[in-house]
């Protein structure tokens, strides 16, 4: 299939769509996320790509030229964010998925594995996750060009801020070797730090950790991206602990417990860690009955020493518990028979059903007490002060862009976070992460118009965060009309080029 280079109708301007342009939203419920209260009767003014004013109605001033939005009985928050995304090819990302987040109030993401070090060339492909596409994946390059084109508004979609290719062994899955090593795949101090350069040059926003990368190279790396200021997140490497990951400046730890802090928090961490590190090196490895010994041997004595060095070091954690969640009567995601997927592209259901056979395979009867588990360690790690991000880990199986950022709010809520709480980690939080609490995260003055307009309170079911009736991305304005035809937009974009077989 050709590389698609046209901007079909997802992406073209809907009908219900303002410019950046004047706003008056009056009379409405404005919900501070960092208190969890809910302010009624309140006028919020948007100008151009800011928000100008916000105060009682009738004390504030409205523009002459404001489109003014009666929002009697309504709630104003700000943008959402998911902090774990992932996207497909270039043209899935662009055509279908930023249309999906920006309709489901998402108007940030954090994409996790952004880069690809080929992908200015036609044939960029990569082993795993996006394995089976037939267009390229994303580049550094395609993400600025994206910003470009949202910037001119020719381009429907939310801020992205992008990772890196992961930063792996030199064998993906395995052990690396220092024999095989490159400044691609670093298996070496030195190759890890020529690594470090590299994509500060490319101008990544950030490094993308993952599992395989050895000892002796990550912490050259780490040591590396510091002095360059280039931040790095991801998984905790197989032969590092959580508690050194944050000490050398990690920023944030990806999922909930396993390959994270699961082994730090076991009583018997030595034995598991040799285990681990032997079945990894095996041909077929067997990894969940080392992760049931965790279960069986977590201390929560121990668990809380490393939650205090997270702590200590701001070190966030992004559960993804949604991306997981098996447990019955509570959330359903059975995605083969959801609506849903009218939007997911055919190699998408494709690529989500290798991934469901390679789950139960490896989990089998043993999911709901893993799941069960990366609950509890969540809701322990928020009640240790640990700061929590919401991610959806969007692309995953059954974890559709836009909608599963809801989902895991939904999930938080369900496992003791109070509606407020699950708020933050989804507005306020990802702020803090980015450093941006004067532009991002609240509405008040100043900040960036990122707003989502709900027809109930979301401080009283979190559910409620689905209930949209407008979002403001970039000042830029959907009402329910606009919004329901980027929906529509994907679902026929997604007919004409990437049916199902």
């Amino acid at each position: 299939m050709k590389r698609i280079v046209l901007l079909l109708t997802a992406l073209l301007l809907p009908a219900g769509a303002a410019a950046a342009q004047s706003l008056a939203f009056t009379d409405v419920t404005v919900i501070d996320v960092e208190e969890g209260t809910a302010e009624p009767g309140q006028t919020v003014v948007v100008s151009g790509d800011r928000i100008s004013a916000v105060g009682e109605t009738g004390t504030v001033e409205v523009p002459s030229d404001a489109t003014v939005i009666d929002a009697s009985g309504e709630y104003l928050i700000p943008g959402l964010w998911d902090m774990h995304a992932h996207t497909f090819s270039v043209p899935i990302a662009r055509d279908i998925f930023f249309p999906l987040f920006i309709a489901n109030g998402v108007t940030g993401i954090r994409t996790m594995k952004t880069d690809c070090f080929a992908s200015e060339q036609p044939d960029c492909f990569d082993e795993g996750f996006d394995e089976g596409f037939a267009d390229p994946l994303p580049s550094i390059y395609d993400v600025k060009r994206w910003r470009e084109e949202m910037e001119a508004g020719t381009l429907v979609g939310p801020r992205v801020v992008a990772g890196s290719a992961m930063l792996d062994g030199t064998e993906p899955g395995k052990p690396s070797t220092v024999d095989a090593s490159t400044p691609f795949r670093p298996a070496t101090a030195e190759h890890a730090r020529e690594h470090a350069r590299i994509l500060q040059e490319r101008g990544v926003d950030f490094a993308k950790i993952y599992n395989f990368i050895p000892r002796e190279a990550y912490f050259a790396f780490t040591d590396e991206a510091n002095r360059l200021g280039l931040q790095f997140a991801g998984h905790v490497p197989e032969g590092v602990k959580a508690s050194e990951a944050s000490e050398v400046g990690q920023r944030s730890i990806e999922h909930a417990a396993f390959t994270n802090v699961a082994e730090e928090c076991s009583a018997r961490e030595d034995e598991i860690r040799r285990r681990l590190r032997a079945e990894l090196e095996s041909d077929e490895p067997q990894i969940v009955p080392i992760w049931l010994d965790m279960v069986e041997s977590h201390d929560p004595a121990k668990c809380a020493e490393v939650y205090e060095t997270l702590v200590r070091n701001g070190t966030w954690v992004t559960p993804t518990l949604v991306a997981a969640e098996v447990l019955p009567g509570e959330i359903d995601f059975d995605w083969r028979e959801d609506p849903r997927l009218r939007y997911l592209p055919r190699e998408g259901r494709e690529l989500w059903g290798d991934m469901e056979e390679d789950f139960d395979r490896q989990w089998g009867e043993h999911e709901h007490t893993l799941a069960q588990f990366e609950r509890e360690v969540t809701l322990a790690q928020h009640r240790a002060g640990v700061p929590l991000l919401a991610g959806s880990d969007a692309g995953t199986t059954g974890v559709f862009p836009g909608f599963g950022l809801h989902g895991e709010l939904e999930v938080l809520v369900a496992i003791g976070l109070t509606e407020a709480e699950a708020l933050r980690t989804a507005t306020l939080e990802p702020a803090r992460y980015l450093a941006a609490v004067d532009t991002q995260g609240t509405v008040e003055v100043g900040r960036v118009a990122d707003l989502v307009l709900l027809e109930a309170s979301p401080l009283e079911d979190i559910s409620n965060t689905q209930r949209i009736r407008a979002v403001v991305a970039d000042g830029r304005y959907f009402d329910r009309e606009a919004l329901d035809e980027l929906l529509k937009g994907v679902e026929l974009h997604r007919i004409r080029t990437h049916s199902a077989a």
